[in-house]
């Protein structure tokens, strides 16, 4: 007789669990910091200057699955977080993020770019999700599917990260994936 292999639903379609149940999300550490400080006990980086930035330092090594969970403080800011495909946190090498524009409002950003993507009104409890599998992308507020993009990841590593344009503006982000490792 056939082994059977539970299914999970999703909006899309019937997925496989990863094994384990999915990545398990862990704070980020980060390195290659420019005007941030970092709190290790929460995941939380903290911009001190203007063109901030912080990235991870464990990578996301692909295909597989990965989870990044993110929130921002309710400081006036400018700011993007997400996988970064480069050891540079800057706005052109954000795979697939969230930007938060002047604490006011937030847009699905996607290689280097939130131009047509979805967006709305942003609330300090915000929580964000950026899943990645191996055949698709999917953003997530609050739980709510937001985005999908329906095509496989181009990269075979990133980087969970963020840059803040000035300071006091903070992100606070756990990781994972199913290879995480230092890089």
């Amino acid at each position: 007789m056939p082994k059977l292999q539970f299914l999970q639903a999703n909006r899309n379609a019937f997925y496989p669990p990863p094994a384990g149940g999915g990545p398990v999300l862990e704070f980020v550490t980060y390195r290659d910091l420019n005007a941030t400080t970092q709190d290790l006990a929460t995941g939380t980086l903290t911009s001190t200057g203007a063109y901030a930035y912080g990235l991870g330092t464990k990578k996301a090594v692909l295909p597989g699955r990965a989870s990044l969970e993110l929130q921002h403080n309710p400081i006036f800011d400018y700011g993007i977080a997400g996988w970064y495909s480069d050891s540079y946190a800057a706005f052109a090498n954000v795979r697939y993020g969230i930007y938060v524009d002047s604490a006011t409002t937030w847009m699905v950003f996607v290689e280097g770019s939130g131009s047509g993507y979805p967006g709305g009104g942003w609330n300090p409890s915000d929580v964000f999700h950026i899943n990645i599998y191996p055949d698709r992308v999917e953003w997530l507020r609050n739980g709510e599917l937001v985005y999908t993009l329906q095509q496989a990841p181009a990269y075979a590593e990133l980087w969970a990260g963020g840059y803040m344009s000035y300071g006091q503006c903070a992100w606070t982000m756990r990781a994972g994936a199913e290879n995480y490792v230092l890089r």
